[in-house]
């Protein structure tokens, strides 16, 4: 009515605003949307007045008044933010706690439901973050490239120590170079019981190859690979472990395989996580075995110059491979073999650790599926208390929020379970996984497993609050008006309901047929023939100090009364010994067959 008061101009002028108020009040909450229009209506017809009273044909005039009518945007915007100010925030969130409170079972339920899906993924996350989506604790661990050798019959084989000298010498791809052994013992004494750690001797350059400086005193000397010189690296835990961290123990000496080594350095915590090694020692090229091209026990670790591909560097590695090939008949058929640093640490447990991962995130969406079905059968019992609320002037809007905020309660409540729950889980990882996952000792619960907890927890409550509250946006209120008083489901609860058992029922089919998979591969594995039967046969261990026993013949003394004390226990009916157990892994392993000539290099 009031628009017909104005004049053709003016009602132009007044149509054009309220177009601008319709596109605004978009942004204003459903309860407030009415009266804001109204407001601005009564607002725009005064000016509009205004102007046609002046004789409006003033295009400044007009042009000022549009302007003005742009303010409805922020308005529309404040009011929205002063509709989710603090207070109703908080009176939501009061209200949620006295549903916790007043249906402790129920909540209980829903939170140790939800619990077990997160605390599982966090585990599980720990761990894919730790040991695949971590970078190495080197410096620039991407140019670091690990290389083995191989023959026609055994492509992981290890570099003799000449074949090493030259690759380092002769190579131009390469900022460093360095080898090391992998597998090693040695038995430290002295005035604490003797103990047998893991040990390997290295080239000088080996830790500044990987970027790693020493936590106290200093690396290897060149001049200290080319001799026999008696000095040794401790592992940081090591240190800490047997000699108390004591700083003093730099520069005194310590009997390793009843031998005095100097103790010059020791290494950063980061090692330990890494490598499985207590005792660094320097490799010592001026002993006569080390000339043996023969003689392959060195896996070596390079560093890529700047711009320099691995593919690069592997087509340079193999024309000096050709060139040995053609100077030493032992290289004949030999190869080398450039990968990743990275790939070897990790090792093959990045495609299974990445199934695991999926398999615990189908297990959360189950448990959000079965916390669904909870929530969205109380939305269908507490649909009169909805109704009230909605008689007393509560939009939808204000009920999807409120049970919203009870989704999200329960889901950070949870999430917090969930967290102390895969502290645990992790406990119990590390305390089984020993030896059967790389970087084990990195794996923790750091700021970004903490994020992505915080996030499942909230994507989570989204997940299962999403079927009440859509439930309760497109319940009729006079449906809801009829039910006041006694418990109703509605059709679409029910088809909502229907749907989430399908969609657990099919998620739970996967998981099951993958367990089954995985338990029918495990028995397979358990009827395999290995030749020979392991289940009354006990295995050693010993390693003997060779400053004690540095001739054959004393070794075999030792292993004749070795064997006569062990045949004389009850109950031993025969001992042997081998320096590889079957089927154990570890090294290469030789035999030669009965009547044949033995192998040569080429036919390896």
């Amino acid at each position: 009515m009031m628009r017909d008061e104005l004049s053709r101009d003016a009602r132009a002028v007044y149509d054009r605003c309220m177009r601008i108020v319709h596109v605004a009040r978009v942004v204003v909450p459903e309860r407030r949307r009415d009266d804001w229009t109204r407001e601005w209506s009564g607002e725009l017809w005064y000016r509009a007045l205004l102007l046609d009273r002046s004789r409006g044909s003033d295009r400044h005039a007009v042009r000022r008044l549009v302007v003005r009518t742009m303010g409805v945007f922020p308005h529309a915007l404040w009011t929205l933010t002063d509709e989710m100010r603090i207070d109703p925030m908080l009176q939501d969130l009061k209200y949620a706690i006295r549903g916790i409170v007043k249906r402790p079972a129920f909540a209980a339920l829903v939170v140790a439901t939800l619990a077990l899906g997160i605390g599982a993924n966090t585990a599980m996350f720990s761990i894919v973050h730790s040991v695949l989506l971590r970078p190495l604790p080197y410096e620039r661990p991407d140019a670091l490239v690990y290389m083995y050798g191989g023959f026609k019959q055994n492509s992981q084989a290890m570099v003799s120590p000449p074949d090493y000298l030259d690759y380092r010498d002769r190579n131009s791809v390469f900022s460093s170079l360095a080898g090391r052994t992998v597998y090693g013992t040695a038995i430290i004494t002295g005035s604490d019981e003797p103990e047998r750690v893991q040990s390997s001797i290295a080239t000088a350059n080996f830790f500044s190859t990987l970027g790693v400086k020493p936590y106290r005193g200093r690396v290897f000397l060149p001049e200290e690979e080319r001799g026999d010189h008696a000095v040794a690296i401790l592992s940081y835990g090591l240190w800490q472990r047997r000699y108390a961290g004591d700083a003093r123990i730099i520069g005194t000496t310590i009997p390793i395989d009843g031998r005095p080594h100097t103790v010059i350095g020791i290494m950063p915590p980061v090692l330990d996580r890494t490598m499985d090694v207590q005792i660094w020692r320097p490799i010592p090229f001026g002993l006569d075995e080390m000339s043996v091209r023969r003689f392959h026990f060195l896996r070596l670790v390079g560093r890529l110059k700047p711009g320099v591909t691995i593919a690069q560097a592997q087509r340079h590695m193999d024309a000096i491979a050709r060139d040995l090939a053609a100077q030493y008949p032992e290289n004949e058929s030999w190869h080398l073999n450039l990968v990743p640093y990275r790939d070897v640490v990790i090792g093959g447990v990045g495609p299974v650790l990445l199934v695991l991962l999926g398999a615990v995130g189908v297990v959360l969406l189950i448990a959000c599926g079965n916390v669904a079905s909870l929530l969205l059968a109380r939305a269908s019992a507490r649909s009169g208390e909805m109704a009230v609320r909605t008689a007393l002037g509560a939009g939808r809007s204000r009920l999807v929020r409120q049970l919203l905020t009870e989704s999200l309660l329960l889901g950070v409540t949870a999430g917090i379970a969930g967290l102390v729950l895969g502290h645990y889980l992790l406990v119990a990882v590390r305390a089984v996984g020993a030896g059967m996952l790389p970087r084990l000792a990195e794996v923790e619960i750091d700021g970004t497993v903490l994020a992505f907890t915080f996030g499942v927890s909230l994507l989570t409550s989204l997940v299962f609050g999403a079927a009440p509250a859509l439930h309760a946006a497109r319940s009729d209120v006079a449906a809801m008006m009829k039910s006041l008083g006694k418990a109703s489901t509605t059709r679409s609860a029910v088809s909502t309901r229907d749907v989430l058992v399908v969609v657990q029922v099919a998620l739970s089919f996967v998981l099951l047929i993958g367990a089954g998979l995985l338990v029918r591969s495990l028995w397979r594995l358990q009827d395999v023939q290995t030749g020979f039967d392991p289940s009354r046969l006990v295995a050693a261990s010993v390693s003997l100090p060779q400053t004690k026993y540095k001739t054959r013949d004393a070794e075999v003394r030792f292993w004749d009364q070795v064997f006569e004390r062990v045949r004389a226990i009850p109950g031993v009916e025969s001992v042997a010994a081998t320096t590889l157990f079957p089927l154990r892994g570890g090294g290469d392993t030789y035999f030669y067959i009965e009547g044949q000539p033995p192998a040569t290099d080429a036919d390896r």
